[in-house]
């Protein structure tokens, strides 16, 4: 390492040293970048080719940084969360290398503007603050991949959001969204976008143009119906709009063909569309916590299904195809009103768990000691 690192990096350890972040003449930690790992220990700083290029400093419970910080100029990964940083260090703008700046859990009200210096973030992590909106400035930051800014206090989005090409993954959960602005559908390169816990009751039609979008989660939010833009999203494999106020779940959710894990548990659904069986890559389907009052004979077609969970419904009985479910391996059918149950459920040969409790079997059927035997586990009372 540098004298003039080694210097930069004896200045940050006296900060830490004064604020009990480090033990009285403990220096910071100095490990080869080969060997990143930055929540391994309170403070430590990687190099490369001589020079600091990562640190970390979490869980430390310091409300600032030293403006020398500025002077690792060949910073290219900074980890600061789980602090009380309320503000950040003018010098910030100086780490024109910096990659990844993590911010996760701190007490910052604001971006400051110094931030939009950084034109080679690819990794930004805000989430956990005390943010109400955003600069004008932040978005500069067109180099943005990854943007995590969940758990803050955000009501709107500008539409500038659109200057953000580069973005694949956006986390904005937790936070006050009561809409969403157009400018969402232009983030085409988007591959996971979380919208849970904001008290969104539709989406924006714009939506429909992200078609490489492969993770959607729209949980805990006041939908009443499943917005028309979700059943166009043709590259979902995996959907999560449970927690909401759905009632009815429509046909065009059987276009979403690639889907693996569709959850929908705690919502008001009476009912599953025909469509359903269209779903061929779904391995998993999490309905429990609805009304559920029957089952259609196309759920029979899911042929990659390998978990079923449908407890907590309104069932009274179950369709015989469930019987063709080869590779079923978990299923949840507790409390329910199931009086019987089709013959086909105990030739089922990936069969490992069977949740019967809480129904209203009187008599249990032959078939049961089968499965038993060859190792199911059943659960009946």
């Amino acid at each position: 390492m540098t004298a003039s690192d080694a210097a930069k990096l004896d200045d940050l350890a006296r900060y830490l040293r004064k604020r009990g972040c480090l033990a009285a003449g403990e220096a910071i930690p100095v490990v080869p970048m080969s060997s990143l790992n930055p929540h391994a220990r309170p403070a430590a700083a990687y190099t490369l080719d001589g020079r600091v290029a990562a640190i970390g400093v979490q869980g430390c419970d310091i409300t600032s940084v030293p403006e020398s910080l500025g002077d690792l100029t060949h910073l290219e990964i900074l980890h600061l969360d789980e602090n009380q940083l309320e503000s950040l260090p003018t010098s910030i703008e100086r780490l024109k290398n910096l990659r990844t700046l993590h911010l996760y859990s701190n007490r910052l009200s604001e971006v400051p503007d110094s931030l939009s210096k950084l034109t080679r973030l690819r990794n930004l992590s805000l989430r956990g603050n005390r943010l109400h909106e955003l600069p004008e400035s932040f978005w500069r930051l067109v180099a943005l991949g990854k943007l995590f800014l969940g758990e803050n206090e955000i009501e709107s989005f500008s539409e500038r959001l659109v200057d953000l090409q580069n973005l694949t993954e956006l986390y904005i959960h937790n936070n006050r969204l009561s809409a969403l602005p157009d400018a969402i559908g232009k983030l085409t390169r988007l591959k996971v976008l979380d919208l849970s816990y904001n008290p969104l009751s539709d989406l924006p039609d714009s939506m429909r143009a992200l078609v490489d979008l492969e993770y959607l989660y729209v949980s805990h939010a006041r939908l009443a119906d499943v917005p028309p833009v979700v059943g166009s999203l043709r590259g979902l494999t995996y959907l999560n709009m449970t927690h909401n106020q759905l009632s009815v779940l429509p046909e065009s959710i059987g276009g979403l063909t690639n889907l693996v894990e569709l959850r929908l548990y705690n919502n008001q659904l009476s009912g599953l569309p025909e469509s359903i069986g269209m779903l061929m890559a779904l391995q998993e389907l999490h309905l429990m916590d609805n009304a559920l009052t029957s089952l259609p004979e196309s759920i029979g077609d899911l042929q990659n299904l390998t978990h079923l969970d449908l407890r907590n419904n309104d069932l009274t009985a179950l369709p015989e195809s469930i019987g063709k479910l080869r590779h079923l391996i978990h299923l949840d059918l507790r409390s329910n009103r199931l009086s019987a149950l089709p013959a086909g459920i105990g030739a089922l040969p990936a069969l490992r768990k069977l949740d019967l409790r809480w129904n209203k079997l009187a008599i249990l059927p032959a078939w049961m000691d089968s499965l038993l035997a060859r190792g199911c586990r059943v659960l009946i009372h």
